[in-house]
């Protein structure tokens, strides 16, 4: 039996606690690797730790979550009073809008009752700000978080929302919401990091928006989503723009624009006050790194795209949405090149139907060569023929790592083939196309001819998703398929060149050595190259990919091509296993092989939803490590 501990024993055994755990400092490294829930853990351990992670426990609030009762801190009296305390400790604040109407009704409590305490202290509240809501609950005065240095603030639907205790008349007009959220923030003066989801209804909405910007002169980084009934998105989004901080390093502006009963609406609502415009920033904005810049109206010239850009010498990353199809892409092209010459990352989404689609190509052709490192276009609508692709992308063979095209139309097959056979340093390539084009028989593709006549140079790659394009081979009438076929099988000339065509294709990929996602889909043409209707890509398999093939017979079968993709984790794609091509040549031995050159194999798109797997792939799906999943829902996109 161990003898009971002494006194002297237990003396020293604090001692030792107390000289490890009254140093702040390694009570911060500590912290500063434990979750939330972690420091809560913690906390309940004893006194000590309780009062010295207290200020760590508080450090990222978020208003909107709910704990115990089904409650939000700022709902339950205790959680509040307790957030009063410790508000100097915040620095990273989440929030929905109806709790920021909320919080705001606790600010002014707080100053009220600060005024009364203080009578030589006089709130000197702006003009424009709300006053305060009827008390339809107790409001816990809160002191401002002077301290705080991000803020992130999303919006709440109506319909996804859970009921809340309380119903604040403020939370429901978003231009009385804008003013008491602009008043929060001007409150924290330390403010680096600022998120918002809002409604920017008129000029006046932006104007204070504005005028809150130029309070925040540490401002790092500000992201905007609003929706707004302005005619003119790219003007007053500019006035945001030069509103903003010298030290701005990420500028992300997303005005949605809804033009609807734009007039009739603002001339019913009350007049409010009339906040004077602020001059522009002079200096650029020497630390953006990244920008997307909002969407540029019809009537909108190109000078006040490039009188934006201007500022922003030193820019990395830009990121384009729905430049007007009447700019001369050629135009901002050669401005950017001359005045941003620094990009590194070019991205580009379309969302309307007059946009103009060749700006982010034009782009890419102006700067430096062998610069871009990532390319991103989504829902383009021109032709992307092989001059277009060498004098924009080939341009940068040596320098991207990740290319994603997903277009309305179609590109030449040659330009999909140029990209494949020059572009050394990919990482990521995807080349998808739009739902709807496939309904009119179309898809981005290349033809199997450009995609095995030469050796791909991308063996960097980890994610590929291609689709491919085959005419059908004709077989003469009373001759079955060669799957069907006793042995010898005998192929005539024509389906000799075209498994020729097939093996040079899988070798191409098996020299993919890195890859890790492959999404390769076929679709069958007809001899004019026009994609069959019926051509799915989950109802097609890739004439002997799968299959080992047979040496007593002839049967051709190249998954052998596949064993160097060691790393491989998703097969996606037209791998079907219950195609009749399939069912006939993937078995048990084929099966096997899986297993053994892709052990890190996670999902296999061999079935669809509800297919019930054979035998085989059953035991695969046991015997992997990795949770196997063999069926994924069907999707035409």
């Amino acid at each position: 039996m161990d003898p009971a501990p002494t006194i002297e024993s237990t003396s020293a055994t604090e001692s030792a606690f107390s000289r490890a755990f009254d140093l702040p400092e390694l009570l911060r490294i500590i912290t500063s690797h434990l979750q939330w829930k972690d420091i809560t853990r913690l906390m309940q351990t004893c006194r000590k730790f309780n009062e010295q992670c207290s200020p760590w426990f508080y450090r990222h609030i978020n208003l909107s979550i709910r704990y115990g009762r089904g409650k939000n801190i700022l709902e339950s009296t205790s959680a509040a009073l307790a957030l009063a305390r410790n508000v100097r400790s915040i620095r990273q604040l989440s929030s929905e809008l109806p709790e920021m109407a909320l919080l705001y009704q606790c600010l002014l409590s707080f100053y009220e009752l600060y005024s009364l305490s203080t009578a030589s202290v006089h709130l000197e509240r702006p003009a424009w700000l709300p006053s305060i809501d009827r008390r339809v609950c107790q409001f816990i005065p809160i002191p401002p978080m002077t301290h705080l240095t991000s803020l992130t603030v999303k919006s709440s639907s109506p319909k996804l929302r859970r009921s809340v205790s309380f119903d604040l008349p403020s939370s429901k007009d978003h231009h009385v919401i804008l003013a008491q959220i602009c008043w929060i923030i001007m409150q924290a003066s330390n403010l680096y990091s600022l998120t918002l989801e809002c409604q920017l209804e008129d000029p006046q909405d932006i104007r204070l928006l504005s005028t809150t910007l130029s309070k925040l002169r540490l401002l790092k980084s500000f992201d905007l989503s609003a929706h707004s009934r302005l005619k003119e998105p790219f003007r007053w989004g500019s006035e945001l723009f030069f509103s903003c901080s010298p030290l701005l390093e990420n500028l992300k502006l997303d005005l949605k624009c809804n033009l609807r009963n734009t007039s009739n609406d603002n001339d019913k609502k009350p007049p409010r006050h009339n906040l004077p415009e602020l001059p522009h920033r002079q200096e650029p904005l020497a630390y953006l790194t990244k920008l997307s810049v909002w969407d540029k109206g019809a009537s909108e010239s190109e000078e006040q795209l490039t009188r934006v850009l201007q500022h922003c010498p030193n820019l990395q990353e830009l990121n384009i949405a729905n430049a007007h199809g009447s700019i001369k892409p050629e135009t901002i092209a050669k401005f950017v090149g001359e005045h941003c010459p620094q990009i590194r990352k070019l991205k580009s989404a379309i969302t309307t139907h007059n946009a103009n689609t060749l700006l982010p190509f034009s782009i890419m052709s102006s700067l430096p060569e062998q610069q871009i490192q990532e390319f991103e276009c989504m829902d383009y609508d021109i032709w992307l023929d092989e001059k277009l692709v060498k004098n924009a992308i080939v341009r940068h063979s040596k320098s991207l790592t990740t290319l994603v095209l997903s277009g309305r139309r179609n590109m030449e097959s040659k330009a999909v083939g140029l990209i494949l056979t020059e572009c050394g340093t990919l990482e990521t390539f995807t080349l998808v196309y739009l739902h709807e084009r496939m309904v009119e028989g179309d898809v981005v593709s290349i033809n199997l001819e450009d995609a095995a006549a030469n050796p791909w140079v991308c063996t960097r790659l980890k994610q590929l998703e291609l689709t491919v394009a085959c005419q059908e081979v004709p077989v003469d009438d009373g001759v079955e398929p060669y799957y069907f076929r006793d042995g010898p099988v005998v192929l005539s000339g024509l389906e000799q060149e075209n498994f020729a065509q097939f093996e040079a294709l899988y070798r191409n990929l098996g020299s993919l050595v890195e890859l890790e996602i492959l999404d390769i889909r076929i679709h069958w043409c007809d001899m004019d190259g026009q994609i069959l209707s019926d051509s799915l890509y989950a109802s097609n398999t890739f004439p002997g990919f799968l299959s080992l093939g047979d040496a007593k017979t002839g049967r051709p079968g190249y998954l052998n091509c596949l064993s160097g993709l060691k790393k491989l984790r998703k097969l996606l794609g037209s791998v079907s296993a219950t195609t009749e091509e399939a069912t006939e040549t993937m078995g048990w031995d084929e099966v096997k092989w899986m297993s053994t050159h892709w052990p890190l194999l996670e999902i296999g798109e061999f079935f669809v939803q509800f297919e019930i797997p054979r035998a085989a792939f059953k035991w695969l799906k046991n015997t992997s490590s990795k949770h196997l999943i063999l069926n994924l829902p069907y999707s035409i996109f």
